[in-house]
């Protein structure tokens, strides 16, 4: 790194900086998972229309999608089935309030929680059931997009592993990042791709074919 008047400070200088980048990472993420298990014991207390606390179908979706971003599975599962149980009617309809007021935030709202718990993306990398609650042990899903063009035509799972078809759509190879993109998954696991073992840390460059994934999960380690 370069300091003032162009001359070298110190490596120890940029490794500094890197624990300091760290520790503010992991406070912030700190942050936000205290955040999220606080509204939802808030609405847990009194679960109930307003003037109870289960109100606003939006927020509860935002709560959900932060819980989904952290990895925490169980508090993303009680927002969906809030969403799921509270925010609609019998006749098919997504409401603002538990049990009142027509409002559209859930249709939306609710699908896009649960395609967040199973499957996340960034710029140059797919994650892989990132907050798979224990009740969802096996299951499939078809048709879920992420960052870069990629479409994940279907992903099915269960306890032994999972497999996952996926292609960029056409005309979007300009989004695919130099050197491929990275599998994020939620626990260690042998990698075949089209059928062939594929090193577990290594990028897989994804194009308008579709190319299959399989994961093996692996022995978690007895302490």
């Amino acid at each position: 790194m370069a300091g003032h008047g162009g001359e070298r400070v110190p490596a120890a200088t940029d490794a500094t900086m890197d624990v300091t980048i760290l520790r503010d990472a992991a406070r912030l993420l700190a942050a936000a998972a205290a955040t999220v298990a606080a509204e939802i014991a808030w609405r847990a207390e009194d679960p109930t229309p307003p003037p109870g606390r289960m109100e606003m179908a939006f927020g509860l979706v935002q709560v959900g999608l932060a819980a989904a971003a952290l990895g925490d599975a169980e508090s993303a599962l009680t927002c969906v089935e809030w969403l799921a149980v509270d925010h609609w009617s019998p006749a098919l309809t997504s409401r603002h309030d538990a049990g009142r007021l027509f409002n559209l935030d859930a249709s939306g709202g609710l699908p896009a929680l649960v395609a967040a718990m199973l499957l996340g993306s960034d710029a140059g990398s797919l994650a892989v059931l990132p907050a798979l609650p224990a009740a969802w042990a096996r299951g499939s899903v078809t048709g879920l997009r992420a960052r870069g063009g990629l479409v994940v035509d279907r992903l099915d799972w269960d306890p032994d592993g999972a497999a996952l078809a996926v292609r960029r759509v056409p005309g979007a190879g300009w989004l695919a990042p130099a050197g491929g993109t990275a599998l994020r998954l939620p626990r260690a696991a042998s990698v075949r791709v089209d059928g062939r073992e594929h090193p577990a840390g290594e990028r897989i460059a994804f194009g308008e074919d579709a190319v299959r994934v399989e994961l093996a999960w692996l022995p978690v380690p007895v302490r």
